[in-house]
């Protein structure tokens, strides 16, 4: 492996005060402050909240009730302070992951006529029932790694979250799936895999936070569940009127250029990104020299926000990505089938148009309209040595999504619907007497897989179909120490097949007073439809054309997965955690 040397040179222009602490985002933190002694709410209390990224201070009161309200958060580490006259202040330090909503209940002491007015230290944050695996991951994270390793998201979240394992073939292998990462962008979900050579990817550069999920999965998470990223994308709300340009070189033709630019006014936000890159290891090569690895990619994104009132606000996210890059060869395919040389191109555009709407202090609801077009193109290889693989696949994407969120006492209740219309036309050729031919020239092991009369084998279909879903899920708060989400996902899925299933899921984690530790425990039952990437072929019975075995395997069939998990975690001194988990995973219907 030749050593890589990157350059990168930065330059800030245009950077006129420190980034805000709120944004276009579903992050929210509610409160109630009562006194501890009789449990009475206690109106008028003082409540200051403070980014530690930024240092930006926010502050408000409560009402007759005792609540308060902090909306459109930007995920991230906040410090809390409540106050009182004639009550000791209390502080709570705690982080905001994406879309995560915290509530909370301070319980003020009266304060002694011989006690000191300093703060108290700070009480122990709410316990998460995420799993102990689960990481969350902010902005800064993402612009300190090399440039190199922010070209696409699979390659960041391999190096940067636990449990995430890159295989040879570059795909991130979580818990036993290959195939496996899902991404919600803004609280939307796209049926695309974001690996390379499955689609166009997703650029690093434009997360503001992300959450890495491996396991206790609430029930308005669906579709894959090796690792869901919960992305928040970086809004104009959290810059003023700044940008960058990040020019980074290397060795192995790894060139990259990204441009990102930013800003806002009292209502209304804007933030551009865009970038392309090149490399000759474009594909982590099955040879030790990288023999025909070259691509290029672009990724452009674009955000506008738009605060109506303070009850309202609209966002629109659009993105148009794309790559051409070459299939890698052995240096045995480069002496005897030089021109073996396939090539893959791939495209997507995103669109999506999400209103907030707060209806009252304790109810709130988000709802978006998604679309996305997304193709991949394999170019065949011209050599007589080689097979004539040529597919084509595209993919059109239209959806609804609605969620309502309400607090009530120590509960926050979540319900919502996804109404998503899939349509993909796929279309295939191969051709393998050329494989056949360099098999018995070198003698290697092969199986003939030919269409009629030693033809082609071809298929062409497209379908429109897709997938309703329902979830409900309750987070409770039973005590400071134990926290417990409990909730039921109904799915109907019909594409390739269909199917219909319900899901309940229970998770929670106890915290041990005055020690860090929190231990977690799960029960997640999984409807996991089959991959999207030409789902129609997989599913068409082209195992028929296999000359030693011609039996035509059934259409792909959803997986049922239960997985049981328990762990630990504890925070050390320097920032380390410390985290133990062990599952049981049993899958019907694995691929």
């Amino acid at each position: 492996m030749k050593a890589c040397v990157s350059l990168a040179a930065v330059f800030v222009f245009l950077n006129f005060a420190a980034p805000l602490l709120f944004g276009q985002s579903e992050s929210a933190i509610y409160g109630t402050v009562a006194a501890k002694a009789d449990g009475s709410v206690l109106p008028n209390s003082a409540v200051r909240i403070q980014s530690e990224a930024t240092s930006t201070v926010l502050t408000t009161t409560t009402g007759s009730d005792g609540r308060f309200a902090f909306t459109a958060l930007v995920p991230g580490q906040y410090t809390i302070a409540v106050s009182r006259e004639n009550f000791q202040e209390q502080a709570l330090r705690l982080t905001l992951k994406p879309r995560e909503v915290q509530n909370i209940r301070f319980e003020l002491p009266i304060r002694g006529i011989a006690e000191s007015v300093e703060v108290q230290a700070p009480i122990e944050p709410i316990v998460s029932t995420y799993s102990p695996s689960s990481t969350a991951l902010d902005k800064q994270f993402v612009d300190d790694l090399p440039v190199a390793q922010r070209n696409n998201l699979p390659d960041m979240i391999a190096v940067a979250a636990p449990g995430m394992i890159r295989s040879h073939d570059d795909f991130v292998h979580v818990r036993g799936h290959e195939v496996a990462l899902n991404t919600f962008i803004n609280g939307v979900s796209f049926w695309e895999n974001p690996h390379s050579v499955l689609s166009a990817g997703l650029s690093p550069d434009i997360i503001q936070s992300v959450n890495v999920m491996t396991g206790g999965f609430p029930a308005e998470y669906g579709n894959r569940f090796g690792g869901v990223l919960d992305i928040v994308t970086k809004s104009g709300f959290s810059m003023n009127n700044e940008g960058a340009l990040t020019l980074g070189g290397g060795n192995a033709l790894r060139n990259n250029v990204a441009i990102e630019y930013g800003g806002h006014t009292d209502r209304f936000a804007y933030f551009l990104f865009s970038s392309g890159l090149e490399s000759a290891r474009f594909i982590s090569p099955n040879d030790p020299r990288s023999i025909h690895d070259t691509g290029r990619g672009s990724r452009n994104f674009l955000q506008f926000d738009f605060n109506a009132d303070r009850r309202n606000s609209l966002r629109l996210m659009l993105m148009g990505d794309g790559t051409n890059f070459q299939i890698p060869k052995t240096a045995i395919d480069d002496i005897y089938r030089p021109n073996a040389n396939a090539s893959e191109r791939t495209r997507a555009q995103t669109a999506v148009l999400t209103w907030n709407h707060t209806a009252s202090d304790r109810t709130f609801f988000t709802t978006s309209l998604y679309q996305r077009w997304s193709r991949m193109t394999l170019l065949p290889a011209n050599d007589p040595l080689a097979s004539v693989a040529s597919n084509e696949r595209s993919l059109s994407t239209i959806g609804l999504k609605g969620d309502l969120t309400r607090l009530v006492g120590s509960h926050t209740l979540k319900g919502g619907i996804d109404l998503t219309m899939l349509r993909p036309d796929e279309n295939l050729l191969f051709y393998g007497e050329g494989y056949i031919a360099f098999s018995h020239l070198l003698g290697l092991p092969h199986v003939h897989l030919r269409g009629s009369n030693r033809g082609p084998i071809t298929f062409t279909d497209h379908r429109t179909g897709g997938q309703s879903s329902a979830y409900v899920q309750d987070t409770m708060q039973l005590t400071r120490a134990l926290t417990v989400n409990a909730g039921l996902r109904f799915d109907r899925y019909s594409l390739a097949t269909s199917d219909t299933h319900f899901s309940p899921r229970v998770n929670l984690a106890y915290r041990f007073a005055g020690s860090g530790t929190v231990i977690h425990a799960s029960y997640d039952h999984f409807f996991v439809p089959p991959a999207v990437e030409n789902v129609l072929i997989s599913s068409a019975g082209l195992t028929r054309f296999l000359q030693d075995f011609p039996i035509s395997l059934p259409p792909l069939q959803p997986i049922r997965e239960n997985q049981f998990e328990v762990g630990a975690s504890r925070h050390i001194r320097g920032g380390v955690r410390v985290t133990l988990t062990g599952y049981y995973r049993k899958s019907d219907n694995p691929v």
